[in-house]
């Protein structure tokens, strides 16, 4: 499955619980958002924003039993 790239969003607030601007839900402090406009439009107003990368892990085709 291709997962799409996103940004977890930090409020200035720690604990904070709501929605926010572009109606994301915010849950202590931090919430998900998938569309790199609206974590820029975080970011432009003081809240903490980073992209979130992936770890792929590899298992193995064949198991011994």
């Amino acid at each position: 499955m291709d997962k799409k790239k996103h940004y977890e969003v930090k409020t200035p607030i720690e604990d904070y619980c709501g929605i926010g601007a572009a109606g994301v839900q915010f849950a202590y402090g931090k919430a998900e958002v998938y569309d790199e406009w609206v974590a820029q439009w975080f970011e432009e107003h003081g809240y903490t924003v980073e992209a979130v990368s992936y770890t792929h892990l590899t298992l193995p085709t064949n198991r011994e039993v």
